[in-house]
């Protein structure tokens, strides 16, 4: 069955017309680059917080983190598996187990184990050519949307919605999730911005004028058109425009009071980065830390600010992460309120979750 397409025609001629065709290899990588001019960031070091059970499975591959209330859901990339032939899971853990481990001395902190929901995907891959996997969700009440990746002859992406399933809990209680039920009617296809090997939306945002989809390839070099694409309540979508960000963008928290919010910026050595390593404009004006200096690895964290007219960077400096040595594919970040980030790997090196305090 072909998937139900949003009315994008002026939309897709906008976007087709700057498209980058680029199939980048991975075929080894440079040295780091060295340029004494460039000042020294702080570095702030992740906070492993340990899982276990099910959700410590590296074949799971996290591709996303997103607040249900008080419930955190990861989501995996392949949540029936790659072959789509296990039973369709998300996973969840309670905000006050999460604030917990945060809370106590590393040495101390047992590890987290997340629940299983139902998310059958069955019938939404038999609809989506070239399935690739989830890549992002976010919530607006009991509502959920997630991004999905397909390759094939076309550059697009896709969005598709459903709703949470829960058991009602007594006085005082909270209710129990126990699934998302995806709504196939709502699957629409995304035309992407550039026509780039194995890239595609890995953010997705409810903003107050529709569904933000955050497309991961943003540099000057192999995306000179950047845009996102919003959404609206009609179904009609738009372009906006994008900051020309090197490196990945690989998830976004939800929007603050403000419109802001946090996406991950990535370099993954050896990669489909093309034009990578480089010290980029951020760097030069904020820093690069100690151990990026030594490193063609990049992971950091950037504030971009939402308005209806396009997307900015906020003033404030990135958040550089101490690297550790090994690549790891951070692809999932969220908020975790009064204290800092959330945000957890795929499978490189192995399924991280991990905790970035987030200085006032």
């Amino acid at each position: 069955m072909v998937p139900a397409t949003l009315a994008l025609a002026p939309l897709v001629g906008l976007l087709l017309a700057g498209d980058v065709a680029c199939r980048c290899g991975g075929a080894g990588d440079a040295q780091p680059v060295d340029d004494p001019s460039v000042p020294t960031a702080p570095e702030v070091a992740v906070q492993r917080l340990a899982l276990a059970g099910d959700a410590s499975a590296r074949e799971l591959e996290f591709s996303g983190l997103a607040w249900y209330k008080d419930q955190l859901v990861l989501i995996p990339q392949y949540p029936a598996g790659e072959r789509g032939d296990a039973g369709g899971r998300l996973f969840v853990l309670p905000r006050d187990e999460v604030l917990a481990r945060v809370d106590a001395p590393a040495a101390a902190r047992e590890a987290l184990r997340p629940r299983a929901i139902s998310f059958e995907t069955a019938a939404l891959r038999e609809r989506v050519s070239g399935f690739q996997g989830f890549e992002a969700v976010a919530f607006a009440g009991e509502r959920a949307v997630f991004t999905i990746e397909s390759w094939g002859a076309s550059a697009v992406g896709h969005v598709v919605e459903g709703r949470v399933l829960s058991e009602p809990a007594g006085a005082g209680a909270r209710a129990t999730v126990t699934g998302i039920e995806l709504e196939l009617e709502t699957l629409r296809e995304l035309p992407t911005p550039a026509k780039i090997f194995n890239a595609g939306f890995e953010g997705v945002v409810y903003t107050p004028d529709g569904v933000l989809a955050l497309y991961e390839r943003n540099s000057a070099s192999l995306n000179p058109n950047a845009r996102a694409t919003l959404i609206g309540p009609d179904g009609e979508a738009r372009a906006l425009s994008v900051p020309a960000l090197e490196y990945r963008l690989t998830d976004a928290t939800a929007l603050d009071e403000r419109g802001r919010f946090w996406v991950i910026n990535y370099r993954f050595p050896g990669s489909e980065d093309g034009v990578s390593p480089v010290i980029d404009g951020l760097a030069r004006a904020h820093g690069r830390g100690e151990s990026h200096k030594r490193s063609t690895i990049v992971e950091r964290l950037l504030e971009l600010e939402y308005s209806a007219q396009g997307l900015t960077l906020t003033e404030r400096a990135p958040i550089v992460l101490q690297l550790s040595g090994v690549s790891r594919n951070w692809e999932g970040v969220a908020r975790l309120e009064g204290r800092g980030l959330l945000i957890v790997t795929d499978k490189f090196p192995e399924t991280m979750l991990g905790y970035v305090p987030l200085g006032t």
